[in-house]
Formats: structure tokens, sequence, C-alpha cells
């Protein structure tokens, strides 16, 4: 009888603990995701899924909505190295009644086949973009990168990983 008590308690305490473990390692995960492939030198391009965002406030501004990026990476060999490659990013928001709004842009430098940097360069969309009351943005990234003439424009790459808020 003992033992049941002490197994039943063991098996009490193992579901516990591995309980907050999974609970833990969900709420440590990383916030940001890897964009999808794009080409060199084709026009903007939508290089995210669109993401549902919902605000801390009534209406979705862009004072609010931002986009942060990390693991800046490299072209792979089939892109020629060059200090001048752009790359352009625009912050969007999807409207399902029409014309997709911009919401700010950001742009992207390169040393060699290095992206160095990735800055915001203008806020297109200081106010409400939603309507009055619509605290969700439906967010995503568009992309576009200034080709070299010795690219193989072929080639798709993926430069960098990405966060929405709202």
């Amino acid at each position: 009888m003992k033992n049941k008590k002490m197994l039943s308690l063991l098996l009490v305490g193992t579901i516990i603990a591995t309980s907050s473990v999974t609970a833990f390692a969900e709420s440590t995960g990383d916030p940001y995701t890897r964009t999808e492939e794009f080409y060199s030198g084709r026009g903007m391009t939508r290089v995210t899924a669109i993401h549902e965002l919902t605000g801390r406030y009534a209406t979705a501004t862009g004072s609010q909505t931002s986009a942060y990026f990390n693991n800046l990476g490299y072209l792979e060999q089939e892109f020629a190295p060059d200090y001048g490659r752009t790359l352009y990013i625009n912050l969007m928001d999807e409207d399902f009644t029409g014309g997709d709004d911009l919401i700010k842009e950001y742009q992207g430098t390169f040393e060699g086949r290095r992206l160095a940097t990735i800055k915001r360069t203008s806020v297109k969309i200081n106010g409400a973009f939603e309507v009055n009351g619509d605290a969700t943005a439906e967010l995503y990234l568009n992309a576009r990168m200034t080709p070299h003439y010795d690219d193989d424009l072929n080639f798709k790459t993926r430069l960098f990983r990405y966060k929405l808020v709202n």
C-alpha cells in the first residue's frame, strides 16, 4: 500500500514538473521568424505571412506598430559582393477593401555580401490605419533588393529574422 502511494505521488510530481518545464520553454521561445525567400532585382514582394496582431489601444495606429530585425545574414555565393546594394523593406497592413496601407519604410545596407544594418527610414502613417475601435492589424513585410549585374537573378535568398508588433 505504501509503495502504491509513493508511486502515485512520484507520478503526480513528474507530471507537474514536466508541465512547468513545457510552459517555461514556450514562454522563453524566440519571438523572431524567418522571412520567406525572395529574388534580387524584382519588384516589392511579400516576404512574410500576414500576422493578425491586437494592440493595447482601441484602434491600431502607426505610432504603436513596428518591425524589428535580427540575425542579419549573408547573401549566397550566387550574389556578387556589393557595398552599394540596398534592401528596401515596407511594413504593410492588409486591407480587405482594396489597397493595403504602407505604414513604415526600412532600408538595409550591405558590406560585400553581408547585410550590415536595417534602419527605419520613414513613417508613412503615424495615426490610425484601421477603422475606429479596430485594435487588430493584419501586418506583413514586403521587400526588394537592388541587383548587381553579376548576380544570378534566378536565385532566391532570405537575409533576416523579424518580429512585428502592434
